[in-house]
């Protein structure tokens, strides 16, 4: 699945992540400081089995307040009151059951989304070496930086609200854009998010 692994404290040792997983050791009041950021940086949490007591949810801090957390136990409830949804169930049948779908489902292709004839906007700030180093553009038009002349930035999202209208719904609209200039157009997030045609990354 490509994600993050943790374990409880008892538990350690019995993961072994490679490829492109992370061991990030031990949840809880044992996790070392970036490793306890990291896991509260989590959209999704999947708990195999622990029974997440207060050392392993750090008395309520190991995760984010917006984070989804699914728990699967032969338990006929759930264990802590912080868990959004339970399966009661053998990990290891969930587990392979989650594996086959996703593979069926082809799980890891939206890192290839990205083709490129796709519209690209790159308004200003530190990021933007990124995209204009590393993505190839197959046409003069394929790009629209805004904000670099005048060295402004929080100016992505409208900018990609455009360009995506324009570009039209068979072309996927790119917005590549720094946490900064987010929070100085969050008006505009709810826009560019409503176009179907527009992926943020």
């Amino acid at each position: 699945m490509a994600a993050d692994v943790a374990t409880s404290a008892p538990a350690r040792g019995f993961f072994h992540p490679s490829g492109n997983s992370r061991d990030l050791v031990v949840c809880g009041g044992f996790a070392a400081t970036g490793a306890a950021s990291e896991i509260r940086r989590a959209d999704v949490a999947l708990v195999l089995g622990a029974g997440l007591n207060q050392f392993t949810m750090a008395f309520g801090e190991a995760f984010g307040e917006l984070a989804e957390v699914l728990q699967v136990d032969l338990e006929t409830q759930t264990t802590n009151p912080r868990i959004n949804h339970f399966i009661s169930a053998d990990n290891t049948t969930v587990v392979d059951a989650v594996l086959l779908k996703l593979r069926t489902q082809n799980f890891h292709a939206p890192r290839q989304l990205y083709l490129d004839d796709n519209p690209l906007t790159c308004p200003g700030g530190h990021f933007i070496g990124g995209a204009n180093t590393y993505f190839d553009l197959e046409s003069r038009d394929s790009i629209v930086l805004l904000g670099t002349a005048f060295q402004s930035i929080g100016l992505g999202f409208p900018t990609a609200v455009g360009v995506a209208t324009a570009a039209g719904q068979e072309r996927l609209t790119v917005l590549v854009t720094g946490n900064g200039g987010d929070m100085m157009a969050l008006t505009d997030a709810d826009t560019f998010l409503r176009t179907e045609c527009a992926h943020h990354c």
